[in-house]
């Protein structure tokens, strides 16, 4: 069985997708810092966002994130976790899940071998007006 390539990273959707959620929650937090292109630095609260991107994944109904291990490995209580869903016709969209929250996930989320990241998948269920799911 062979694999389709992934589908290539669209690098300007990811930054402006970050870069609209911290200035969402530039109002509570602070002003801020996007650091190595997956957290969000609050400067003033001292807050950080741990923002990984997803695109949708058509192949698999599924969106995937990858935790980098220098982060899940040594979870903060001042981390938070926000999953990025990158969807083709609605923009984006995001889920953020407080520390504890997020140590939780991350704690029963399995390692890829390949770079020991945690990946993360979400997927989709869609229901037909009468709440039925989709075959």
């Amino acid at each position: 069985m062979s694999q389709k390539p992934r589908k290539k990273r669209n690098e300007t959707k990811e930054y402006f997708a970050k870069a609209s959620l911290a200035l969402m929650l530039e109002k509570k937090l602070g002003k801020y810092e996007l650091q190595n292109n997956i957290r969000i630095v609050f400067l003033d609260s001292g807050k950080n966002i741990i923002c990984p991107y997803s695109s949708f994944s058509k192949e698999y109904n599924r969106w995937f994130w990858g935790i980098p291990k220098k982060y899940w490995d040594n979870w903060q209580n001042n981390y938070y976790l926000a999953l990025i869903l990158e969807n083709e016709i609605q923009g984006h969209s995001f889920i953020l899940l407080g520390p504890k929250e997020s140590k939780k996930l991350l704690t029963k989320t399995s390692v890829q071998q390949k770079n020991k990241n945690k990946i993360i998948c979400l997927c989709t269920l869609l229901l037909t007006q009468t709440g039925q799911p989709v075959a």
